[in-house]
């Protein structure tokens, strides 16, 4: 089974206030995991987010963070929070009050078997 989630993925606008707040190119915002990450390349980010999804889907059933933000899981099926486009841009936006030339990016990840992996 293969999953989808959209990131928000954007250039950081930096101004004199913020001085080096932003010390890397892009970030990035993933509402239906809360994740976000910052990075000098757009294959970068998605590379982190497909790890950090990896690990979320292992221990699916070990820990609460994915019901937690909102997802439906038993062992047969994953329903995934759905919003749509507007709302990424509205969620980012909370986060990250000065962001350039948001797109969003589908990333799509293989569903593991559920394992321990620490």
């Amino acid at each position: 089974m293969e999953i989808s989630v959209k990131v928000v993925v954007f250039q950081h606008k930096k101004t004199a206030a913020q001085g080096n707040l932003w010390s890397k190119k892009y970030g990035s915002y993933c509402p239906e995991l809360r994740y976000f990450f910052h990075s000098d390349s757009e294959n970068e980010i998605i590379d982190n987010l497909k790890r950090h999804l990896y690990q979320e889907l292992c221990h699916r059933f070990r820990y609460d963070n994915l019901k937690n933000r909102g997802w439906e899981i038993t062992e047969n099926s994953i329903k995934i929070p759905t919003f749509a486009d507007e709302e990424y841009f509205q969620m980012t936006g909370k986060i990250y009050p000065t962001i350039v030339e948001p797109k969003i990016i589908v990333v799509n990840v293989e569903v593991p078997e559920p394992r321990n992996l620490w």
